[in-house]
């Protein structure tokens, strides 16, 4: 006989499945496949994935009178998880973007003898790699509000707070080591 799940808990088993998925994802440490992941869970274009069950369980009402308390916590902890994977998924993709860039910028300028300069140049900028992780830390953002919005359903502000402080001090390093390689590619 067929278990049924409530909505709740068939987001939270779906939600599970992702985090599984995209965590054999980060093992393989392929840059298209991570970028594929990663827009497909934070950008998705047809469905909105994991920002549509943030989305309905964001009500109050909807929340706290039709699930038990630890079913929410459960729900809101496996989220977390989820949104802390895409965090770790953001980073690796913007390390092994930076290592492709090192990488082309070498050998653009071990063969600028032989390439003229305006191909160099093209080469060089537009990096793709540095574009598409700003367009994930930007979609990231909404899919970090959503998690705030559900840690404030049930008060939990204080948790956030720690949370949002610990992907500050994230985004800050990577954006020094940003500026500090758009500066040395221009030198």
């Amino acid at each position: 006989m067929p278990i049924e799940l409530n909505p709740l808990e068939t987001a939270i088993d779906e939600i599970r499945l992702k985090i599984e998925d995209f965590e054999s994802i980060l093992k393989k440490r392929d840059i298209t496949l991570l970028e594929l992941y990663l827009q497909g869970g934070i950008m998705p274009q047809v469905h909105k994935g994991p920002l549509a069950y943030a989305e309905a369980f964001l009500d109050p009402n909807e929340l706290n009178t039709k699930y038990s308390k630890d079913l929410k916590k459960k729900f809101k902890l496996t989220f977390k998880r989820l949104v802390d994977l895409y965090k770790k998924g953001i980073e690796m993709y913007y390390q092994l973007g930076l290592k492709i860039t090192e990488s082309l910028e070498q050998n653009v300028n071990a063969k600028s003898s032989t390439i003229s300069m305006s191909t160099a140049n093209n080469t060089l900028n537009g990096n793709k790699y540095l574009d598409m992780y700003k367009l994930l830390l930007e979609k990231f953002g909404e899919l970090e509000n959503n998690f705030r919005n559900l840690l404030l359903i049930d008060g939990d502000l204080r948790d956030f707070e720690l949370y949002k402080q610990q992907l500050n001090d994230s985004q800050r390093a990577h954006l020094l080591m940003e500026s500090s390689t758009l500066t040395s590619s221009q030198a």
